[in-house]
């Protein structure tokens, strides 16, 4: 669908540049070159926005899977650990420290992490007294909200993603439409000039590589002046 959309846009593109090399003063031609202007402006900016979202998405993925599984081996792993050695001084501990599964959906891992961090708060003594560094709250803490940052960004690229998406098909449509207008308005201005008329169809046309197959607007038949 991202392929079809930008094949269809380096044509409308094709066809902006042909209209700017050979322009006409008359209102309709200016009116309608204002107009592609306008809305390919709008869609070549939509495809940026696609782009940046799914990079944004993609590279938000990685960065949260990384994240989750340092969250999971270098800090709970430890947590879970030290409240199973302390089982006969507070066997509540082991009930309230267990690992989450690393495969576990998003707001179900950091609910279990958070709850783990809470817990770790209120027994902060005992986990120091069994080795924990003396800023471990602070490390999960931070990680954690690295995290969520993740999230957000990954949520962000999404939604940057989908609106671009549900706008550019209807942006193409308009835009076809006022490439079929410029179509019949060139024909007719270049029925007697071969070499433009020629520039204008190899400007109009898509091209699929390897297909051998060439598409066109619909075709406009030539249009002759009025006695």
């Amino acid at each position: 669908m991202r392929s079809l959309i930008r094949r269809k846009l380096a044509m409308v593109g094709r066809v902006r540049e042909f209209c700017r090399a050979n322009p006409s003063d008359t209102p309709g031609y200016v009116q309608a070159l204002e107009q592609l202007e306008e809305r390919l402006g709008r869609a070549e900016s939509l495809l940026t926005q696609q782009d940046t979202g799914v990079l944004t998405e993609r590279g938000s993925t990685k960065g949260k899977a990384a994240l989750r599984k340092a969250i999971r081996e270098n800090h709970l792993r430890h947590l879970v650990r030290i409240a199973r050695g302390a089982a006969t001084v507070n066997p509540e501990l082991t009930r309230r420290f267990r690992l989450p599964l690393l495969n576990a959906n998003g707001p179900k891992f950091l609910a279990a992490a958070r709850a783990m961090l809470e817990q770790a708060t209120v027994n902060k003594d005992l986990f120091i007294q069994d080795g924990m560094p003396a800023t471990f709250l602070e490390d999960l803490t931070s990680i954690l909200q690295e995290y969520e940052q993740a999230n957000d960004s990954k949520q962000h690229g999404a939604a940057l993603h989908i609106g671009a998406v549900a706008e550019l098909p209807e942006l193409c449509k308009e835009l076809f439409q006022l490439v079929k207008r410029f179509d019949g308005l060139n024909l007719l201005r270049f029925q007697t000039d071969p070499e433009k008329r020629a520039a204008w169809l190899a400007a109009r046309d898509m091209s699929w590589p390897g297909l051998g197959e060439t598409v066109s607007p619909p075709e406009v038949p030539d249009i002759k002046p009025a006695a």
